[in-house]
């Protein structure tokens, strides 16, 4: 997760981060997968879907979260995770 504390951007990692609900409701509807445990958080997009299906999960995701998504790369379903835990 990365934070912004007044000038100084601070990343930290929690091993121990639970799945968020909107995530493994997207990840089931659109690409068919069950996510069960924090394993599964490191699997790669790309290996899971072609360009369409990320575009489509892309969408849905800002749909979901009623935010864009600016500048940011969203390699491993971990990082849709963090997106839903990001403060807005």
């Amino acid at each position: 997760m990365i934070t912004l504390c007044g000038n100084t951007l601070v990343t930290f990692i929690n091993n121990n981060m639970q799945i968020h609900s909107k995530t493994k409701k997207i990840i089931k509807k659109i690409l068919r997968y069950n996510i069960s445990n924090n394993k599964d958080l490191e699997l790669k997009l790309s290996e899971m879907c072609d360009s369409l299906k990320y575009l489509e999960l892309l969408l849905s995701v800002e749909k979901i979260a009623k935010k864009k998504i600016l500048n940011r790369k969203i390699i491993k379903i971990k990082d849709i995770n963090n997106f839903f835990y990001e403060k807005k």
